[in-house]
């Protein structure tokens, strides 16, 4: 063989076994993140039963809102209260009570409760916990933040193996060849999707880095080293977000109409969240919880008189936390409309699509009694892989703790179990 040979095997191999580590995650990811992508169409739907209620007499007041709210549970802490679109809305108030979190919806002219939810059976939470731990909690986040590492080694060697090597022309390189049919027709469907939906992929894997609890623990931690006071919007885990939300949970609430007003005035994107920010000084956070974040901003205000105390706006937030609130909205579907939101879907379904004539080219060759992996071609690791390697683990640290741990398994487990060997196709 000559080098190229080599790397070529090389690459292919290391690109097997990377979709053997992730493709089952990468399917669970796509599928819970393509139908994360409607969430506010599923919650719009949900809710719809609660708007535009019939209604008649006196509006209540917000307090006597919070009041109905906490009365449908002993002992319940006051979260958030979302200010409706319509007056005659139901509007929504979040509780804590024996450290499960409730939205009551509460009618606000009768004061009757019009319905209670649990927040972590929502199917938008569920959609969301199977696309960040896979219902695992902690050790799942783990598992599916390594899957993602090895899903950004998956997609950029099969970039190098599609990389054209002949000037042959554009067939099974930007268009698969329908006319093929057998293993020829699924590796022209699988190489051409890959390429075609590789930058959206990476862009998603990388984009949610910042969520997971390893990297994006990590990066919160160097973060409040070098900025002491700083205040991210988004959680690395579901633990960290539930502790995040008991800080403004309080036993009694109260705010004045007229700052109830004001806050109302700031016509801040849909929804807008009510929270105690300092139940001393009677200090309240209004906060727009919209998914396009770039549209989010957030005030300040005394709970008496309703006077600005400070705000914030997203453009006068620090740069590190632009650039990601930018990826976090592009990772929802939310940043630039109905085209983002169909660039989603796209990547979803090529993914799906992917995965699954990628399983189906490994069964068409897989022998009896083995694996299936590409055969070693005896050399060294080419120079190629090891620069992909290397940069990845650099990058990401649960790769180098799971790249370290497959060479000790081959070289220090693996050499003594020719069996072994010879089924995962190590031996050459």
């Amino acid at each position: 063989m000559n080098a190229n040979q080599v790397m070529y095997r090389c690459v292919w191999r290391w690109h097997f076994y990377a979709g053997l580590l992730c493709l089952p995650i990468v399917l669970f990811l796509a599928v819970s993140g393509g139908l994360y992508l409607f969430k506010p169409q599923i919650e719009s739907f949900r809710e719809s039963s609660y708007m535009d209620l019939s209604v008649s007499g006196e509006r209540q007041s917000v307090n006597d809102h919070i009041v109905a709210a906490q009365s449908a549970f002993p002992d319940t802490l006051f979260h958030r209260y979302r200010i409706p679109k319509q007056d005659n809305d139901a509007v929504r108030v979040s509780v804590f009570s024996d450290d499960i979190r409730y939205f009551v919806y509460v009618n606000p002219y009768s004061l009757e409760i019009v319905d209670i939810v649990r927040f972590d059976r929502l199917f938008t939470e569920l959609l969301k916990d199977l696309h960040e731990s896979v219902f695992l909690g902690s050790i799942g986040s783990y598992f599916v933040e390594l899957a993602a590492c090895w899903a950004i080694v998956l997609f950029v060697t099969g970039i190098i193996l599609w990389w054209p090597r002949d000037a042959s022309g554009m067939a099974g390189v930007l268009y698969p060849r329908l006319s093929l049919e057998g293993r020829r027709f699924w590796k022209d469907l699988h190489v051409v999707i890959g390429f075609w939906i590789s930058i959206l992929a990476l862009f998603l894997l990388i984009s949610g880095l910042p969520w997971t609890q390893g990297w994006g623990g990590a990066f919160q931690k160097t973060r409040k080293v070098i900025e002491s006071h700083v205040q991210q919007d988004w959680s690395t885990g579901a633990k960290k977000e539930h502790v995040h939300w008991h800080v403004n949970s309080v036993e009694k609430a109260e705010i004045d109409e007229i700052a109830y007003q004001k806050a109302v005035a700031l016509n801040f994107d849909y929804p807008v969240m009510l929270s105690v920010d300092n139940a001393h000084h009677n200090s309240w956070k209004v906060s727009s919880q919209t998914q396009n974040r770039p549209r989010r901003a957030d005030a300040w205000i005394d709970g008496y008189s309703g006077e600005t105390l400070r705000s914030q706006a997203f453009s006068e937030r620090k740069m590190v936390d632009k650039i990601i609130g930018y990826g976090i909205a592009a990772h929802e579907g939310q940043l630039f409309g109905w085209f983002n939101l169909a660039l989603g879907v796209l990547t979803t379904l090529g993914l799906v699509l992917m995965s699954v004539s990628g399983f189906i080219l490994w069964w068409k060759r897989k022998p009896q009694g083995a694996l299936g992996a590409p055969k070693s071609t005896g050399q060294p690791i080419a120079n190629t892989m090891i620069a992909v390697l290397v940069v990845s683990s650099l990058l990401l640290p649960l790769l180098l703790v799971s790249v370290v741990t497959i060479f000790l398994v081959e070289f220090v487990v693996l050499r003594h179990l020719p069996p072994a060997r010879r089924w995962l196709g190590l031996a050459q």
